[in-house]
């Protein structure tokens, strides 16, 4: 959670210094940072380990603690890391905010459940 979190805000903030959230989609793949490259590479290969996490999980059969949302969030990690890698700069910061988003509430939310 504090990684997702980490890297949404920096993606951010390297985003506004790129002068690429006016225009959060349709930006040039010319226009990317070192920075932001580097950002987009921890994010997913913090995403891989979560995908070798659950593979582990289902070769171990204790998969009926997942449910299918879980399977697809899997799912759309891989195609975030497709678009991500196929689109390179430009819009890759986009999807990469999104997903550390939606992963860092996502995390907030299951740890809350568990008190």
């Amino acid at each position: 959670t504090v990684a997702s979190t980490l890297i949404f805000v920096l993606v951010l903030l390297e985003a506004n210094r790129l002068h690429m959230l006016r225009h959060p989609w349709g930006n040039r793949a010319e226009v990317s940072s070192p920075t932001l490259r580097c950002l987009i590479q921890l994010h997913y290969y913090n995403r891989i380990l979560e995908l070798l996490d659950t593979i582990f999980r289902i070769s171990q059969k204790k998969f009926r603690t997942y449910g299918a949302l879980h399977f697809y969030l899997r799912l759309v990690n891989v195609w975030s890391w497709f678009a991500a890698a196929r689109v390179g700069g430009g819009d890759a910061f986009f999807i990469t905010a999104l997903d550390s988003a939606v992963v860092a509430v996502r995390f907030i939310v299951f740890t809350l459940s568990l008190l």
